[in-house]
């Protein structure tokens, strides 16, 4: 949910604005120097969730089914993966590659930092994405390490450990993001969780608990799908979930629970914390039962309403801040209206149970946004009770406990001043402690940024996003005609579009020099132009130079039409295969043709122009334009997809304002479904996908005559033949035409399937990729067939690609043409080499497995020559103990056993 604003930036400064808020009346102050502030309009700042919600719901009911991520991801379990399957002849395998981007983290709400790891530059540190799992730095976020698996729920809302000495390897996770405080139903947020993460080994593996799950208490599984925060008792080791609007406690590390306080009515946040002493103060939003603020003094046994008597009769979602050096002083900061900024501070002394309102201290609305509770993240300096960093789409700090109001050195992060390296939208903070406590984290929806000494005058930040890949793309885009090509360029929400030039993940991608969230992207054949878009159709033309960075300080347009039109949130525009310099944009109910973009000046201006731009008046559709596709052969025709289930079919759509034929109605196609994508073979202008991305209805369609008929393919993606169940939500789709095969590939939100074979709704569907997404979610791929590179976008782990290979002619292949020799030294400790001979160039897997049978690491997932090949096993971080490693390729499979003595 991010940004009001599209700001333009030169230079090394980025200033990465999406879907926050800022005041009319504040648009011009505070802002860098190098902002033009004439660029931008004014946004829904929930306008990403209107727009998923419109692209999931369920047609017949006009809401998302309840708890749908969770049975998805279980459903996806019982479909085949692309692994699993022999190499045969002609069969197309991959080896995914993660691309990136290694410098840009995504949206961050959970942060916690091992305390006993308090020395800069020695901490440990471990973040939740709110789509991209759970990471882990034991470098003080110089790098990072991915600790979920890929077919986990990866929607990770708060993190806390076990702070008790012995204890301190036991951390928690919650999952689930719901809106500050939401009035619609809360099956309509898209990040839905699915319980509670536990780990035992500091953060090393981490396993759901099955009572929050699937488990013991199956009726909590709505409580469960929204977990605000988690706290542990450290009196006591009992763990204290704040969960929708209810607070519960678990004594038996989360074995069992017992709901304390509160309903699940709703998505609203309720919260919990815990001072160091063990007194628990609880916030649930008005309207459910226990509503206000309460305090227990035993382990939750009891409870006493403590809410002021002048509260807010209207309330959502409450933050709160213990002061660690004098826990008589509590800090409640609470959304108190219906819009999006109001905001109430209360400061609360237990010594003498007195309340003091201090919300006059606060900034004013304008630049204190919290957009509807969803922004909002408050702690209290370790040392110092009256020094508090609170934030919201800005970050502010006060130094006197809110006796006088902020000043303007106070504001220290978001759309500030020159405050580089600290992105808007904070959702979590995090002090060490002493002798170290100036030193702040702050998870926001850049990733993560850290101040040395947040007591500057002028305070200075450093990301930490190296390796932290949690990345939400909306889209991706290739140069589609040349080969072995390695830019890739994508837009990203909240964060703008980003641009790379090398196969090497660990190469800093670039960003494009504006903010916003980005939308759709193209490159033209040769990459002479890049197209790029941010939210509402503003769509920029750029000449970039090798390192995607603009060639001159005016190597750019804003090319859009100036016609008034209504421009969705995400928009799509593509360009004309066979004449790049057409395009053919959504511009509400209907496309617009820009017959030569070229004719537009690259000048630098922000303007936009109607330079070439003529409407398709005869592509006029119900609802609005969601979909585009053109062909290549024969060319020039154009499908128009729309968020109502229409489709249209334009010949000759380069020139003129040609006809339309509406090959939607009557075809047996989905009522009232939302195209998401329509892919046209560029073979044959015949072949057309058309990929509907709501629940419960068929997702994916494919015609061979240009529209007059229409096959339901979805196959075994869809749970039911109609579409209902728990298939996953289908977002895109390619064609690969490469070394005489073909292979369709389909992005969803339990990750890329792939098949070389349509069989109408018998259709086998298989997971691409143990070393790809996986079960994250996937709105886009792209293929390119002179050299059979595939490319898919993640909402939350970023991009991977691949150069797909087909497998060996048939031949004759035995075993004895392949050698998997026993490893030398046998014993070891703790290295060993291991040696295989390859008879042809193929793909091969060399896994490590214990005696139990439980993978262990993989060393080779990869297409290797023909010939012999040796790898390093190092046993460091294992047991002694016996293990296996097991060689698998084209028509050959063999384990052996190895020994590992320390």
């Amino acid at each position: 949910m991010r940004g009001k604003k599209v700001i333009f930036i030169f230079g090394s400064l980025l200033l990465t604005i999406g879907f926050g808020y800022l005041s009319q009346n504040n648009n011009t102050e505070k802002k860098p120097h190098y902002v033009n502030a004439a660029v931008g309009n004014a946004d829904d700042p929930f306008a990403r969730i209107e727009y998923e919600q419109r692209m999931l719901r369920d047609p017949a009911t006009g809401k998302i089914p309840p708890d749908i991520h969770r049975k998805e991801l279980q459903f996806a379990k019982s479909l085949p993966k692309v692994s699993d399957h022999p190499l045969k002849k002609g069969m197309a395998t991959s080896v995914w590659k993660k691309r990136g981007p290694v410098n840009r983290g995504g949206r961050t709400r959970a942060l916690a930092v091992d305390v006993r790891t308090q020395t800069p530059g020695r901490v440990t540190l471990l973040a939740g994405g709110i789509s991209g799992g759970i990471y882990k730095s034991d470098d003080d976020g110089k790098t990072w390490t991915d600790k979920l698996a890929p077919a986990s729920i990866h929607s990770v809302s708060c993190l806390t450990q076990d702070t008790r000495s012995g204890h301190e390897d036991t951390w928690y996770a919650g999952t689930g993001e719901a809106a500050g405080n939401s009035a619609s139903d809360p099956n309509d947020a898209v990040f839905r969780g699915d319980g509670v993460y536990k780990s035992t080994d500091n953060g090393e593996t981490w396993a759901l608990l099955p009572s929050t799950s699937d488990g013991n208490v199956q009726k909590l599984n709505s409580v469960w799908r929204y977990v605000n925060n988690i706290a542990v008792n450290p009196a006591t080791g009992s763990v204290f979930a704040a969960a929708t609007n209810a607070v519960l406690r678990s004594r038996d590390g989360g074995k069992n629970w017992t709901t304390l306080l509160g309903d699940a009515t709703n998505a609203d946040m309720s919260n919990v914390q815990i001072s160091s002493s063990g007194i628990i103060y609880c916030a649930i939003p008005s309207g459910h039962k226990d509503a206000g603020i309460r305090k227990s003094n035993d382990d939750g046994a009891t409870w006493t309403d403590i809410t002021p008597s002048n509260f807010p009769t209207f309330f959502g979602r409450s933050v709160i801040g213990i002061s660690p050096s004098d826990e008589n002083i509590v800090y409640f900061w609470v959304y108190t209206g219906t819009g999006i900024s109001e905001t109430q501070m209360w400061k609360y002394d237990a010594s003498n149970s007195t309340w003091n309102d201090v919300s006059s201290m606060l900034p004013d609305n304008g630049n204190l946004t919290v957009q509807g509770g969803y922004d909002m993240a408050l702690q209290v300096k370790p040392d110092d009770p009256d020094f508090v960093v609170f934030g919201g789409t800005n970050l502010f700090r006060s130094t006197d406990g809110f006796a006088s109001p902020i000043p303007a050195n106070g504001w220290i992060g978001g759309y500030t001043s020159d405050m580089a390296n600290i992105h808007p939208d904070q959702h979590v903070l995090v002090f060490l402690k002493s002798p170290n406590t100036n030193v702040l984290y702050s998870g926001n929806d850049g990733g993560i940024s850290r101040s040395g000494d947040i007591t500057q005058n002028s305070v200075s930040w450093t990301t930490l996003n190296t390796g932290y890949i949690t990345s939400q793309f909306y889209s991706l885009a290739i140069d589609p005609a040349t080969a072995d090509d390695h830019i890739i360029i994508g837009g990203l929400q909240d964060n703008g579009n980003y641009f790379t030039n090398s196969a090497d993940m660990n190469t800093p991608w670039t960003e494009l020099p504006f903010g916003g969230d980005g939308g759709f992207t193209a490159i033209s054949n040769g990459h002479t132009d890049y197209y790029f878009e941010t939210q509402y159709g503003e769509l920029w033309r750029f000449i970039l130079d090798a390192d995607g960075k603009p060639k001159s300080s005016t190597s750019f347009a804003t090319i859009k039409p100036l016609y008034d039109t209504n421009y969705m949130f995400v928009n799509p525009f593509i360009l004309d295969p066979n004449d790049n310099r057409i395009i053919y944009m959504a511009a509400g109910d209907s496309v617009w043709r820009n017959s030569d973009i070229t004719g537009i000046p690259v000048t630098g201006s922000y303007d936009g122009s109607n330079i070439n731009w003529a409407p398709l008046s005869h592509s006029r559709i119900n609802g609005s334009v969601t979909a585009l596709a053109v062909s290549k052969k024969p060319a020039n025709r154009l499908y128009v997809g729309a968020g109502f289930g229409d489709i249209l079919r334009i010949d000759n759509a380069q020139t003129g304002d040609p006809a339309s034929t509406d090959i939607s109605s009557g075809k047996g196609l989905p009522k009232n479904g939302y195209v998401n994508c329509l892919y046209v073979d560029p073979a044959n202008a015949d072949n057309v996908f058309a990929i509907f991305s709501n629940y419960n209805i068929p997702s994916v369609f494919y015609t061979s005559d240009g529209g007059n008929t229409w096959g339901d393919v979805s196959g075994n993606l869809e749970q039911n033949p109609d579409g209902t169940g728990n298939g996953p939500s289908c977002r895109w789709v390619t064609m690969l035409h490469y070394n005489n095969t073909i292979r369709y590939y389909v992005a969803t939100s339990t990750g890329l399937y792939s098949t070389g074979q349509l069989n109408g709704n018998a259709t086998v569907w298989s997971l691409e990729g143990s070393d790809g997404p996986g079960n994250v979610v996937c709105p886009m791929v792209v293929s390119r067939d002179v050299d059979g590179t595939v490319a898919v976008a993640t909402h939350g782990a970023g991009i991977y690609s691949t150069q797909v290979v087909t497998a060996l002619a048939d031949r004759n292949v035995g075993p004895k043409d392949f050698e998997l020799e026993q490893n030398y030294p046998n014993p070891f400790n703790p290295l060993t080499r291991i040696r295989f001979r390859m008879a042809a160039r193929g793909y091969v897997e060399l896994n490590i497995y214990d005696s139990n049978g439980r993978f262990v690491k993989s060393l080779v997932h990869e297409v290797r020559a023909a010939g012999n090949n040796r790898v390093r096993f190092d046993g460091s971080h294992l047991a002694s103990g016996v293990y296996y490693y097991k060689l698998k390729t084209a028509g050959f499979t063999r384990t052996k056993k190895m020994i590992l003595l320390k």
